[in-house]
């Protein structure tokens, strides 16, 4: 196998992902290396050292004969670490130009270019006029280095304008604005759209009341308001519908703060227990919720009481007739659940 043939392998290698970046050039520096002496069975590429006369260099350079194309940005698409380029110093002068005077590595030339073109015009470039084998050596050492220097350039330009960290993951959007777009939802301010909307026609009262208006549309009695004007409770929102028969409240009580709405929770209960309401579970609410239940002359009520951050929650279902109270159970326990998804039980 030749040397051109080794660094194709090697560079399909790294491209693959078989080897790294430093194993890479180790293993290249040596094939150069190699390249660069006499082999036995006859002559390979690079095969010359400083005892070879000029007809042998002839030889080992025939015209018409390409060094091998190296697929750099491939070798170079996954060596991310590659981001400085040391431009070669070499003694005699600038780095040769090309025919448009540009570097050797510079376009779509090949590393070198073939013989009798550009800076590269046969076996005088290595030796001059007359020059000792210690030159002839120095100049191989020379194009070599400025084989790889090529190499590191195109390499970091893949880096630089493919490979480079933009700070945005495959698939994820560079908006500016994403975070904002990402953010949850404030709250509803305290107002009517902080309840649900009820089924059926809605009453008319049915807002932002003050903790006097309740009393005076009968939403509650005079015991109440006495514990929401110690619990600094001065508004609340209703929202009452009557749905074929099924008559539905909901109140948010807005209190001071997580303990006085607690005392505002106790305060209703304690309420209902003397209006001879009587304590009951519904499947799939949460045991934070207190359920009462009464039924008097046919008239079968429900009553649900929670906190919510600051705020104090009673739901509450009525329906008249006894033989409907498997609707009722239904239809309030719907509505339930509509009210704890828009204000979650603490």
């Amino acid at each position: 196998m030749t040397w051109q043939e080794q660094l194709q392998q090697l560079d399909a290698a790294l491209a693959g992902g078989q080897i790294s970046a430093e194993e890479h050039r180790r293993q290249r520096d040596e094939i150069l290396a190699s390249a660069s002496s006499p082999q036995a069975g006859g002559w390979t590429p690079g095969a010359f050292s400083a005892n070879t006369p000029h007809a042998s260099i002839e030889q080992a350079f025939p015209s018409g004969r390409n060094f091998p194309q190296q697929n750099s940005a491939q070798a170079l698409a996954n060596d991310t670490e590659r981001t400085q380029v040391v431009p070669a110093v070499t003694a005699g002068g600038p780095p040769p130009q090309g025919a448009n005077g540009a570097p050797p590595w510079g376009g779509d030339q090949n590393f070198p270019p073939p013989p009798g073109q550009g800076w590269y015009s046969g076996p005088e470039s290595f030796d001059g006029a007359k020059s000792s084998s210690g030159g002839k050596k120095g100049k191989l050492v020379a194009i070599i280095a400025a084989v790889v220097i090529g190499l590191a350039a195109v390499g970091a330009g893949v880096w630089w304008f493919v490979l480079r960290d933009t700070g945005a993951t495959a698939g994820e959007s560079e908006n500016p604005g994403g975070d904002q777009q990402d953010a949850p939802p404030a709250p509803p301010e305290f107002g009517p759209d902080l309840l649900p909307a009820l089924p059926g026609g809605p009453d008319g009262n049915s807002g932002l009341l003050t903790a006097q208006q309740g009393v005076d549309l009968g939403l509650y009695g005079e015991t109440t308001l006495g514990s929401l004007t110690e619990n600094g409770t001065e508004r609340l929102v209703y929202s009452g519908s009557n749905d074929a028969g099924t008559s539905h409240t909901v109140l948010a009580f807005e209190t001071a703060g997580p303990d006085e709405a607690t005392s505002v929770a106790d305060a209703l209960v304690d309420v209902q227990a003397i209006q001879e309401m009587e304590v009951v579970t519904l499947d799939g609410i949460p045991e934070a919720v207190t359920i009462m239940r009464s039924n008097t002359d046919g008239l079968d009520v429900y009553r649900a009481v929670y906190t919510s951050g600051d705020l104090t929650i009673r739901v509450g279902g009525a329906r008249q007739g006894e033989e409907d109270e498997l609707v009722l159970v239904t239809e309030f326990q719907n509505t339930l659940n509509a009210v704890l998804d828009a204000l979650p039980v603490d």
